[in-house]
């Protein structure tokens, strides 16, 4: 993802607005390593805009993944967001839920499927991470 200050340009460039709540998701997201959740942006922009609606930090994050701005995938059903665009797949800890980025290649949204138009992939991977799995070892 660009920094917020690019990406505020690049949108007004393309004729889009940028709302305060807005400019406030993308500071959020800005090399956030976390991989948050929109819940969790939500809850954190609350306590500086508690008025702001999950519905509003849905729109902007899937606005950002449609743009290529922020890489979004799904962990048990919960959608993650990724501000790292740069090829890499994710490693995922079955145990405390914590997700990391990890260098793997991964096939990009070049792949060619009959009857099917590609337009992210991501790659997880599912283990230990190894605080948990030295905790596993204890136990």
């Amino acid at each position: 993802m660009r920094t917020p200050e690019k990406l505020t340009e690049a949108i007004h460039q393309r004729g889009g607005k940028v709302t305060p709540q807005r400019l406030a998701i993308y500071r959020l997201l800005a090399g956030n390593q976390g991989h948050p959740t929109a819940e969790a942006i939500h809850e954190a922009l609350r306590e500086v805009m508690p008025m702001v609606s999950l519905t509003t930090v849905y729109k902007a994050l899937n606005e950002l993944a449609a743009a290529g701005e922020v890489k979004r995938f799904d962990v048990g059903g919960v959608s993650h967001f990724d501000p790292n665009t740069d090829p890499h797949a994710e490693a995922v800890c079955l145990l405390c839920g914590r997700i990391r980025d990890v260098e793997a290649t991964v096939p990009d949204e070049d792949v060619r499927i009959d009857g099917f138009r590609v337009s992210s992939v991501a790659t997880l991977f599912y283990g230990y991470c190894s605080d948990c799995a030295a905790r596993r070892i204890e136990t």
